[in-house]
Formats: structure tokens, C-alpha cells, sequence
């Protein structure tokens, strides 16, 4: 992508399934000792000594030393000559190691930790990194071959890099200042704890100049191939044909020659349409256009900014309090990302619960399985839903109305053989389009579904 003109369209995040593993382990490592213990044992290495001539290098006191030589004997350390003159033991001597000049001895950890590894790549997952469930995203499956073997996995793959687990949760032995003089003695048990799944955010970037959807993921997981494998199956299968057709006839009810220039017979014209953003964005309108989900930092800004300078109005006394309808479309993608849930809470708590609606598409009073579903996705959105059949403009647009004064109108556009829609739209602040773009929802509100049930359904 280096050298091209990307502008992110839609971000979604994959759930990737994580398990947590207690280990019963044992380490054995060549540990440091004392500070007098040392320095006695590097001196007798040096030559035999007498317990005086000892105490005067290391500036020791009578008892001292006398407590020290007394310790060091007791542990078979040191060995005290006829002539009180002292040495190395055959035992202390296998403390020194070649080259180096520090004695250390071998020592025995016995420890239980519990590691995370995700179901893939069987990676090691910081402590640190967030965990949670996997609602709001595309959840991935493993292999249930590997899934059903996974604790055999995770022992393999803590075999093979316990010390770089080590040192990425910063464990510590006594006195061993490096992890590389340990080495796994025994792994004594590994049980299976508990499932979590982490989030990646995963873009989707429109190439200006190719008029490609390329795909970017900043999350180490992503690296290796079994992840991007899996969501490339995932994302084949939920692609679908073109509706095109769908979006121009949207686009000329709500009279946006600025974005129907841009469609072509089979897509869109992603060059022409940057061209014509760069050319508004100097211009002074009440209306402006941007692409990209209206979740995306940038489009965010430009819709949550003038809403909450309303409600700033609105609480000095200068104007009504202002009311929220968010429309959502028939998108499978649509909240598939954690970040846009969380700025559709910022928008319902800033102007408050009873001036937030979300209205959601569902095929009718008798879809189950999508009200279950929206339910579990909304959370505590879910007070502020209302069920409205699903096909306004066959599904292909996202509103959001402030009555009056303010409405943001994003097209869901879907090219032939790719996996993700293109959101593309405009926020006006126009009162007469405002107007018209109310008008035409409630309108279908009104009417009735192909089998002759209401089209509103009540609350969620």
C-alpha cells in the first residue's frame, strides 16, 4: 500500500479465541549468592587463606567472619586445613563456570502461573492485553481438531518459548539476574482455566488511485497466516452482489448529484469521489460529504460536534433539547466494532435516554432470531430500540436525524465480489433537506410490510 492514497472506509473487529492454561512447572538455574558468601568463595579461588587474611580484604569484623567461615563449613563450602588455613571444597568449586568469575549455585524453582495462548498460532497473549466476550464482532472458529487438543498445543508451544514468556510477564527467580541461565526441569501439570477471546480491529482502506479495498490490521495476531486465512474464508462467503442501483436511486430521492456522479454501471468511482471531497472541503456549505463509516474519528467529529453544540445551547436556555433518531441499515457489518458502539452510547448519553432512539431492521414480528440477536448486540442500548421491518431503501442507508436542524445520510455501497460495503454520504445542516430526509422515513414507517403488518413494531 506504500505510495497510494488510502482513506480508511470501515474498521471491524475480529474476536480471535484465546485460552488461559494453569502450569505446574519446575526451572532450575545457576542463581547468584550472597554478597560475603561470594566474595569469600571468589577469594579462596584465588588461593588458600587464612581467616584473618580473609577478614582484611573484605574489611569484616572478629565475628564476621567467624559467623561467616562457620556457615560456609556448615554447607561443605569451605575446608579448613590443619594449618587453619581455608579452601575450596570439590562442590564449591563447580560453582565457578569457565570463564566466569562469580560463583553461583544450582538452584530448584518450583512455581504454578497461568498463560494465555490464543487457538491459532497458539501465541502467547500478555497478561496485560484486554480480554472479554465476543459480542459486536466477527467471532473466529478454530479447528475443533485443534480446539479439542489444545491443552497438548499450549504445552508445546510453552516448551518451545518459556523464556520468552518469562521475560515478556517479567517472572523472576532468586538470584538469577538472567533468564537465560534457567532451563525447564519439569512441567509437573497443565490444566485448562478459562475461554476469553481478544479483539483486533481490522481496516478496510480504499486505495484512491487503484479504486481497491485493501485490508490492514496493526494487532500482532494478524501477522501470521492462520488468522487473515480464516477471516478471508469468512468474508468470501458473506460477500454478496452488487446494489448498486439501490444507492443511485437513493441518492436522487435525497438529490445528492454530488455522490450519483461518482457511481459507474459496475461500482463506484473512488478517485473521482476523493477529487470531488478534496474540492468541497474549501468550499463553504451546509452540506458536506465524506466517506467512511460515520463511526471513523474524522466523520464522528463532524456529526458529534455540531449535536453537542445543541445541546449546549440547549442547557443555557437558548433551544429546545435536542432529539436523536439513528436509523440503522440492513448491514451484517454494520456494528460488528466495538468503537462504534461506543460512540453510539457518547451520542445517547449526550443529549440523554429520552432523546435517543435507535430504530432496527428486522424481517418482521415473528424474526426471532434477529431480535435475540440485537438484543445480545445492543446491550444497554437496547432500552432505546425500537423493531421497524427492515427494507427502507432496501437497506442501504444509515440515518441519523436530529428533527429540524441536522441529519447524516450514509450509503452502504456494495461492488460485486467484495466482502465489505463502501459507507459513503453527507451530513446537512440544510432545514429543508433535514425536512425531506425525515419526511421520507416516516413515510415508510407508515405504510405496511409486503405481508401487511405494521412497519413499526414497537420497542426492542
Amino acid at each position: 500500500m506504500t505510495g497510494h492514497h488510502m482513506r480508511v472506509v470501515q474498521e471491524i473487529d475480529i474476536a480471535v479465541p484465546v485460552q488461559a492454561f494453569r502450569f505446574e512447572y519446575m526451572v532450575v538455574g545457576r542463581s547468584e549468592l550472597s554478597f560475603i558468601r561470594e566474595f569469600v568463595l571468589r577469594l579462596l579461588k584465588v588461593g588458600e587463606m587464612t581467616s584473618d587474611q580473609v577478614a582484611k580484604f573484605l574489611g569484616l569484623s572478629e565475628k564476621e567472619i567467624r559467623v561467616a567461615i562457620s556457615q560456609l563449613s556448615s554447607l561443605k563450602e569451605i575446608a579448613i586445613g590443619n594449618d587453619g588455613r581455608l579452601s575450596l571444597t570439590a562442590k564449591s568449586l563447580k560453582y565457578f563456570n569457565g570463564e566466569d568469575a562469580r560463583p553461583k549455585v544450582r538452584s530448584i524453582f518450583e512455581r504454578t502461573h497461568t498463560f494465555k495462548f490464543d487457538l491459532f498460532n497458539f501465541d502467547h497473549i500478555h497478561s496485560s492485553q484486554n480480554t472479554g466476550n465476543p459480542l459486536r464482532a466477527i467471532k473466529l472458529t478454530p479447528d475443533p481438531a485443534i480446539s479439542s487438543e489444545s491443552t497438548s498445543h499450549a504445552k508445546q508451544a510453552f516448551l518451545r518459548s518459556y523464556l520468552d514468556v518469562f521475560e515478556k510477564e517479567s517472572i523472576r527467580f532468586d538470584g538469577i539476574s538472567n533468564l537465560h541461565d534457567i532451563e525447564l526441569y519439569k512441567l509437573s501439570d497443565i490444566r485448562k482455566s478459562k475461554d476469553h477471546h481478544v479483539r483486533i480491529t481490522l481496516r478496510f482502506n480504499l486505495d484512491v488511485e487503484r479504486n481497491t479495498i485493501e485490508r490492514s490490521c496493526k494487532h500482532k495476531l494478524y501477522d501470521s497466516a492462520a488468522i487473515p486465512s480464516t477471516v478471508n474464508e469468512y468474508l468470501s462467503v458473506a460477500s454478496e452482489a452488487d446494489n448498486i442501483q439501490s444507492v443511485a436511486k437513493a441518492m436522487d430521492l435525497f438529490e445528492d448529484g454530488f455522490s450519483l456522479d461518482c457511481l459507474t454501471p459496475d461500482g463506484f468511482d473512488g478517485t473521482g469521489y476523493d477529487i470531488k471531497l478534496r474540492s468541497e472541503s474549501s468550499a463553504k456549505s451546509r452540506t458536506e460529504h465524506f466517506i467512511g463509516a460515520s463511526t471513523l474519528t474524522d466523520n464522528w467529529e463532524k456529526i458529534y460536534k455540531p449535536i453537542k453544540s445543541l445541546v449546549n445551547k440547549a442547557s443555557s436556555g437558548k433551544g429546545d433539547a435536542p432529539q436523536v433518531i439513528w436509523v440503522a441499515p440492513s448491514d451484517r457489518h454494520w456494528i460488528q466494532s466495538e468503537t462504534m458502539f461506543n460512540r453510539m452510547k457518547s451520542l445517547k448519553n449526550l443529549v440523554s435516554d429520552k432523546y435517543f432512539s435507535l430504530m432496527i431492521p428486522i424481517d418482521g414480528a415473528d424474526d426471532r432470531d434477529g431480535i435475540r440477536n440485537w438484543r445480545s448486540q445492543l446491550g444497554e442500548l437496547k432500552e432505546q430500540s425500537e423493531k421497524v421491518c427492515s427494507g427502507f431503501l432496501d437497506g442501504i442507508v444509515e440515518l441519523i436525524i436530529v428533527p429540524e436542524r441536522i441529519a447524516v445520510v450514509v450509503y452502504h455501497l456494495q461492488r460485486s465480489n467484495e466482502p465489505m460495503t463502501i459507507p459513503l454520504g453527507f451530513i446537512t445542516e440544510d432545514k429543508s433537506l433535514v425536512k425531506k430526509i425525515k419526511a421520507n422515513y416516516e413515510s415508510y414507517l407508515d405504510g405496511y410490510s409486503e405481508s401487511l403488518e405494521n412497519r413499526q413494531l414497537g420497542s426492542l
